[in-house]
């Protein structure tokens, strides 16, 4: 067996032509091995910091989607969350536990969430009512007295059970009925008023003793209407008079004061 081999001569290094470079194949020798380990650290890094999920804690209690969630005023450590299941629970923060549940609070879902004055709150639903809520709040932020508090025995045994027990709805302080659906609502920080958003934005105020309602409704079309009639012929009128008093001569017209025309008859 004959093998040939073609080997070409090496040029001479010239001015314009670099002189080869050897290069090892090792890969423990690799030239570019530190540039290589350091651009496979960085996104290493990147990847971990992508993918990364900074994940504290998970607070249970709702059987749907959770829609709306409100920061209970005065206390750093509780929110209130509502859902599509119609109820309102009040977390602890601190503690990770559940203060208060509201069950049945709207049938559907429940739109929005406002802070009332004192420990009360209100809810919107898609059940066209407003509701209002009094709250069970403990003494501290920690939550140590909270009455509807569920131990662990009891987290078990809800658990272990397909599905959960029926509870009774709750009772609210007042309900204020609406005409359509709710999608939103805002509590005034000082003064007893609250705004509502549906197919328009309305304007509610309730006394706190009585729970009386006051709604600014709007003005009907035909006032409008009719308004927007009657400025457009004061308008043309009085656009009338101004061309007439331009293209006449003096003393050819008698202008009478617009006072003057708003008085029908003087009694001496």
């Amino acid at each position: 067996m004959k093998i040939s081999l073609l080997r070409h001569a090496v040029p001479a290094p010239t001015d314009s032509t670099p002189a080869p470079a050897q290069r090892n194949l090792d890969p423990l020798l690799h030239p570019l091995s530190r540039a290589r380990e350091r651009k496979r650290a960085l996104n290493a890094s990147k990847m971990e910091r992508m993918f990364s999920k900074p994940f504290v804690a998970s607070f249970e209690g709702h059987e749907d989607s959770v829609c709306s969630l409100e920061r209970i005023r005065g206390r750093l450590g509780c929110i209130a969350s509502a859902g599509f299941d119609g109820k309102i629970i009040i977390h602890s923060l601190s503690r990770r536990v559940t203060i208060q549940t509201i069950y049945g609070a709207h049938r559907g879902k429940i739109s929005g969430l406002a802070m009332a004055q004192g420990d009360r709150i209100l809810s919107a639903g898609h059940d066209t009512s407003i509701k209002l809520w009094a709250l069970s709040l403990p003494n501290t932020d920690d939550g140590d007295d909270a009455e509807n508090t569920i131990s662990d025995n009891t987290r078990q045994d809800l658990m272990a059970v397909d599905e959960p027990p029926e509870r009774e709805p709750s009772k609210p302080i007042v309900v204020y009925p609406g005409k359509t659906p709710f999608n939103s609502i805002h509590h005034h920080r000082y003064e007893p008023l609250f705004a509502t958003a549906s197919n328009g934005v309305h304007r509610w105020k309730y006394d706190n003793e009585i729970g009386k309602v006051l709604r600014s409704r709007p003005t009907p079309k035909s006032i409008k209407s009719a308004a927007r009639l009657k400025r457009t012929m004061e308008d043309a009128a009085k656009e009338k008079e101004d061309r007439r008093r331009k293209h006449s001569r003096l003393g050819e017209t008698n202008p009478k004061a617009e006072r003057k025309k708003l008085v029908i008859a003087v009694n001496d």
